[in-house]
């Protein structure tokens, strides 16, 4: 034997209290259909609203017309009772009938249920989220604001990748254009704002604050007494570990900016460049091998003084002056062996060995006696000389004077 079956009917009636506009809307809504269609519901007469259903769903669709507003009738399939008297408006003057009791919650599974969002805590403020995803999108945190916990921890986690920012900038247009009350019966509203950005961005301020402050304290520290001792020693000894000579000119970005402690002035060379000869002679020793300059050149305020035509120097020394603006003009550097600092010129040095395949090279920070002088730059040449040694074992010294090209690559 077949189930029976049920219809649903509406004719128009609506509870007492309601609002008939308010009851459209909120089947418009919960049916997510256009407003047009639910007037035809109003029209007048008799709507089959469901048919050839089980008793339990029709009622639960009659639930549904209940908690919009509306009265619908659930009846055995084919039957022609009387429709319910219509209701009518009150008389003026004449007592309005007692409102009906709230209507029962919609159940769970009815597609289209709004959630409950008689509690402020719980509603969406539209331009709080439009705020959250513009700024803190590409985090999750409008995610986290709308309960979608595990699609802002997706975020979160994928926001190094800036697809998550892509995303949100989707997620902004859609929010734009919703009606918060829509936005309200679709989302339902998670944790505050401003719990939601201390936890999400929390992490980042911290580091970005500390960042900040050691990139202020470290430089000082450096400077100090305590610094010289402590840190200068071992970033020396690390320096001159891992640079060679052969990548100097790419490592000058790195090089630390030159302290008070370096004697650098204005000197009275001006005068003396007259006398000197163009190309005049520059020689010494690097480690005991005989040195003499054969050519010269500044790039990037390093002063280059090498042996050799070819295109690599056969022996070579390198001098980084740390200059401001990498001007020559008119510069002297004097470095005394017995001067403690990390901040002086570096003297890199490259020279064949007979004992040792290849070149050598060596860098010397400190413990040198160096005095370099330069007159005024004129076109792309500026001439200059040079005393330097290299007390102990390692038999280098250089002096005498030269002209060094200016080289702007």
């Amino acid at each position: 034997m077949s189930e029976k079956k049920y219809q649903v009917l509406f004719y128009g009636e609506i509870l007492p209290g309601s609002d008939i506009e308010t009851v459209k809307n909120n089947l418009a809504e919960i049916f997510n259909v256009d407003k047009k269609k639910i007037e035809g519901l109003f029209s007048g007469g008799k709507k089959v609203v469901k048919k050839n259903s089980s008793r339990d769903v029709c009622e639960k669709t009659k639930k549904v017309f209940a908690s919009a507003g509306a009265v619908a009738s659930v009846v055995p399939q084919g039957d022609r009772s009387a429709p319910p008297p219509v209701r009518k408006e009150p008389a003026p003057g004449e007592k309005p009938p007692a409102r009906a009791a709230t209507p029962p919650p919609i159940p769970d599974n009815v597609p289209g249920k709004r959630p409950d969002s008689t509690s402020a805590e719980k509603n969406i403020n539209k331009t709080v989220l439009l705020l959250l995803t513009f700024f803190l999108g590409g985090f999750g945190v409008h995610k986290f604001y709308l309960a979608k916990n595990i699609q802002g921890i997706f975020y979160f986690l994928l926001s190094w990748t800036f697809i998550p920012l892509l995303f949100s900038v989707v997620d902004f247009l859609i929010y734009l254009f919703t009606d918060e009350e829509k936005l309200n019966g679709k989302y339902r509203a998670g944790a505050t704002p401003l719990v939601i950005i201390m936890a999400v961005c929390g992490p980042f301020v911290f580091i970005i604050a500390l960042s900040t402050v050691m990139a202020i304290a470290f430089p000082i520290f450096l400077l100090s007494d305590t610094g010289q001792k402590t840190l200068a020693p071992i970033m020396e000894k690390a320096f001159s570990q891992s640079l060679e000579f052969e990548v100097s000119e790419n490592a000058t970005g790195t090089m630390p900016a030159p302290s008070s402690k370096m004697a650098m002035k204005q000197s009275g060379f001006a005068e003396e460049t007259a006398a000197l000869k163009a190309g005049g002679t520059c020689s010494g020793k690097i480690h005991g091998q005989p040195f003499s300059v054969d050519n010269a050149y500044i790039q990037n305020g390093i002063l280059h003084l090498g042996q050799g035509t070819g295109f690599f120097a056969d022996q070579e020394m390198v001098i980084f002056m740390f200059l401001k603006d990498n001007d020559v003009s008119s510069q002297r550097f004097h470095v005394s062996a017995n001067d403690d600092g990390f901040n002086h010129p570096h003297i890199h040095l490259k020279w064949q060995s007979g004992d040792e395949p290849g070149p050598q090279t060596e860098v010397a920070m400190k413990g040198y006696d160096l005095d370099i002088e330069f007159g005024q730059v004129v076109g792309k040449t500026v001439q200059g000389k040079i005393d330097l040694n290299i007390p102990g074992g390692k038999e280098t010294c250089l002096a005498g004077t030269f002209t060094a090209e200016i080289s702007d690559e």
